[in-house]
Order: C-alpha cells, then sequence, then structure tokens
C-alpha cells in the first residue's frame, strides 16, 4: 500500500510518499474457520529479494505439492510434497540460489487440480 499527501503550510509545496507492508496473513480468514475452497495467494513481497511468503488454503485433506518453475517450464524448487491437513499454510521461499527473473509457481492437489502464479526475483 503507497500513501501520498502534500502540504503547502510552509508556502511551498512538499510531497511525501510513504510505503506501507501489509503481509498477507493479516488479510487471511481466521485461523478458525476452515477455507471452502483452495486458493493460492500471491507471494510476498512480490518482486522479491531473496526470499518470500507463500500462502494457501486447502478446503479438505490433500496431498499436497507446492513447486517453483522458471520461464522455460523447468521445475527448480519443490517445496511442498506432503500430505497436508484443510486449513492455512503458508511456506518461505529463499531464492538467494536463483537467477533474477520471472518464475511460476504452482500448488497442486492430490496429484489433479492446479493453481498457477506468477512472480519476480529482482537482485
Amino acid at each position: 500500500l503507497h500513501a501520498a499527501w502534500m502540504d503547502d503550510a510552509a508556502g511551498i509545496y512538499q510531497v511525501w510518499l510513504a510505503g506501507i507492508d501489509i503481509p498477507p496473513t493479516a488479510l487471511a480468514p481466521s485461523a478458525g474457520r476452515l477455507p471452502e475452497t483452495a486458493q493460492l495467494l500471491q507471494n510476498y513481497p512480490n518482486p522479491f529479494n531473496p526470499e518470500t511468503q507463500i500462502s494457501y488454503q486447502i478446503e479438505n485433506a490433500s496431498y499436497v505439492q507446492l513447486t517453483v518453475f522458471n520461464l522455460h517450464g523447468e521445475r527448480v524448487i519443490n517445496l511442498i510434497d506432503e500430505f497436508q491437513p484443510a486449513g492455512w499454510h503458508h511456506v518461505e521461499l529463499d531464492g538467494s540460489e536463483l537467477t533474477s527473473g520471472v518464475y511460476f509457481y504452482r500448488l497442486r492437489l492430490n496429484q489433479q487440480n492446479s493453481i498457477v502464479k506468477k512472480m519476480v526475483l529482482l537482485r
């Protein structure tokens, strides 16, 4: 979130710009409610350097695969490859071994349904 404002109290116009970081966990529903559908949130921060957080929800206990691909469709990192309970989940991606560029991350449930998002690593 970015806020901007002007002030001319000193007789000249001055402009300020402030950035406010709001992590995705602050926007997620309360932990007590089970999700109604699977959802993959945009990573935060994006662009990132070198770490970012990926959050997702699953409505039923499922076999979960969270995988990162490069622009050529080559798998570069398997973040999650396990059975998980329903609810909200968060994982940190350490991109310190990756080169700058665009990457895709895919949430796959029970080796069937997939959701894909794009993220950018800037050095």
